[in-house]
């Protein structure tokens, strides 16, 4: 079990889902490995059930790793976000956060993302994840407005910083809209 996160809860909250937009394919896997820190794979899956047998156990320790795993939806351009976005929308699913990319060739960037996903789903909140300058957080601003609610993060990230940040605003979200 993963004690950096121990204090947090995910089962509390009604909606944990994020949206990753982001071109880089490697990248959603970090990404991943960040949201999802007791995700594990069938073999480790196997292996809590083979013990949970032998040894009587309740299966609470699992249980217990899938409170601090956020549910994450990838998509690799705004184009398809946008669409997914639109598409879940329309059944009543929500996304409490995303974090986009700012450069996503040959496509929308970031900004023009966030944008459209606004459109959409005035609620949503934003993580600017990126390695560039392209836009001043006062240009994001007021390209934006005001009441768009955006973080930056440079890359490179550090994890825990991430996944705090992540929790916090879908807590947030989740106090506000679920």
């Amino acid at each position: 079990m993963s004690s950096k996160y121990s204090h947090i809860d995910l089962s509390k909250l009604e909606n944990r889902s994020l949206l990753i937009v982001d071109d880089n394919h490697s990248l959603h896997r970090d990404y991943n490995a960040v949201l999802r820190p007791d995700q594990r794979d069938d073999g480790e899956a196997k292996l809590d059930e083979l013990e949970n047998l032998l040894l009587g156990n309740s299966g609470t320790d699992a249980a217990k790793r899938r409170e601090r795993n956020f549910q994450i939806q990838s998509t690799y351009q705004g184009e398809e976000a946008y669409e997914l976005v639109k598409r879940h929308h329309s059944k009543g699913i929500k996304y409490p956060l995303a974090l986009v990319d700012m450069r996503m060739p040959p496509g929308w960037d970031g900004l023009e993302t966030i944008k459209k996903l606004r459109e959409i789903d005035s609620s949503m909140r934003f993580i600017i994840v990126t390695a560039y300058s392209d836009y001043s957080e006062e240009e994001i601003e007021q390209e934006l407005g005001a009441r768009t609610p955006v973080t930056m993060v440079y890359k490179p990230f550090e994890p825990t910083e991430l996944y705090e940040l992540a929790y916090d605003l879908v807590s947030s979200w989740n106090n506000r809209y679920a």
